[in-house]
């Protein structure tokens, strides 16, 4: 209710409650400018049945799942053969030539009934009630009968696929077909999902770009690090996710400020200097070893990027949304977050080609530079495109007044 309808009433410390008789009256402090905690569970109750038939539909659903469908799950295995020195089988060097060809007599070996009959025995699956359920034949058959269902559903994938692949290429060209005919949709739709005149606006434009590269190196830096300190450096799950709690500790303590800073002087500057920043902390982290020694080699460059993390998240969101009409705030806000999101996964995606075959000190220390340079990027693209438009538009009224 506005100022002028509380000002229309008798009594200023009470509110008119509509009645039958239109005498009765609700005091001020009842009425709330928003939906209050009572509204909600007024509304929640007046749906009460409803809710519980979804909730009760919803636990059903998943009952019957749990019990009709089949408890199987798919596991995949990495094998590593240092074929450049030794033959693991017969102790010999080969030349390496004759990789792809050794790697096929492996699989056909796995495959092979002597050898599965020897994991059956050796793993005890002729014990295992969950194997040997539904047997009802003699006893001296068991083995070959729980063989036969371990051999069912054993699939082994030689990683022989390449770029020419069309595996490979194949989901590239359709998602690169769907993204043209997405955009030329777009373009003509009268009142389109994603409307191409947003990015038309400088800073959303360039501020998204800075996103692809920041938010890329944002993810895949926690992923190689997390994966590093527990393959590595022998942390426990646990202990590697707490280890770079001190990135969210600064990012609460200083994003306020910076924030601050950025509407007073514009985001351009903190865009640009906030992933330099987080990139010197990756660089930072090349003087961990084998060891991870978590005070003197992990926390001073986390500490870093969580500075430069600081100085980079509320600009960029006040230079992409501040960029663009109050009413295309949503739409601006989705795209902002559906970019960092894709560009995380692209970069991860890309995780075993810089790491290469297996997440050593090298790999992890050639995916720090990476990491940096994508921050680095994200940094140069802000410099580049980034203008404070706001800023000077709030100068020239100041000075106009």
């Amino acid at each position: 209710m506005d100022r002028q309808a509380l000002a229309a009433v008798p009594d200023p410390d009470r509110l008119p409650s509509p009645s039958a008789s239109g005498a009765s009256y609700v005091p001020r402090h009842f009425v709330h400018p928003g939906l209050s905690l009572w509204q909600l569970l007024a509304i929640v109750w007046a749906w009460r049945k409803v809710t519980v038939a979804v909730v009760a539909g919803a636990l059903l659903l998943s009952m019957a799942a749990y019990k009709l469908l089949p408890k199987t799950y798919t596991a995949t295995a990495t094998l590593m053969v240092n074929y450049e020195i030794y033959d693991p089988l017969g102790g010999n060097e080969f030349p390496t030539g004759l990789l792809g060809s050794y790697m096929a007599t492996q699989i056909e070996l796995m495959h092979s009934s002597e050898v599965l009959l020897e994991v059956v025995r050796r793993l005890g699956l002729n014990k295992d009630e969950r194997y040997i359920a539904g047997f009802d034949g003699s006893p001296d058959r068991l083995d070959e009968w729980v063989k036969s269902r371990l051999a069912r559903d054993l699939v082994i994938e030689q990683g022989r696929f390449g770029w020419a692949n069309p595996l490979v290429w194949g989901p590239f060209a359709v998602g690169a077909v769907c993204l043209v005919a997405f955009v030329a949709w777009e373009r003509r739709a009268p009142d389109p999902m994603l409307p191409p005149r947003l990015f038309r606006v400088r800073n959303f434009a360039w501020g998204n770009l800075a996103t692809a590269a920041i938010y890329g190196a944002l993810y895949f830096g926690g992923f190689v690090v997390t994966l590093f300190l527990q393959q590595v450096g022998g942390y426990s799950a646990t202990a590697a996710g707490l280890a770079q709690l001190p990135v969210t500790l600064v990012l609460l303590a200083l994003s306020t400020r910076f924030g601050a800073l950025a509407g007073r002087y514009g985001p351009r500057l903190f865009m640009t200097l906030g992933p330099i920043v987080g990139g010197a902390g990756y660089l930072l982290l090349l003087t961990t070893t084998d060891d991870a020694v978590y005070v003197t080699q992990v926390l001073p460059g986390l500490v870093l990027f969580g500075v430069g993390l600081a100085m980079t998240v509320a600009p960029l969101t006040s230079a992409i949304l501040g960029s663009i009409p109050a009413a295309d705030a949503g739409i601006g806000s989705a795209v902002n977050n559906a970019v960092s999101r894709v560009a995380g996964l692209v970069v991860i995606a890309f995780a075993g080609v810089i790491v290469g075959g297996v997440l050593d000190l090298d790999g992890f220390h050639r995916s720090l530079v990476v990491t940096a340079a994508l921050l680095v990027l994200g940094g140069v693209l802000s410099w580049v495109g980034i203008r404070n438009e706001h800023v000077r538009a709030t100068q020239a009224r100041a000075e106009g007044s």
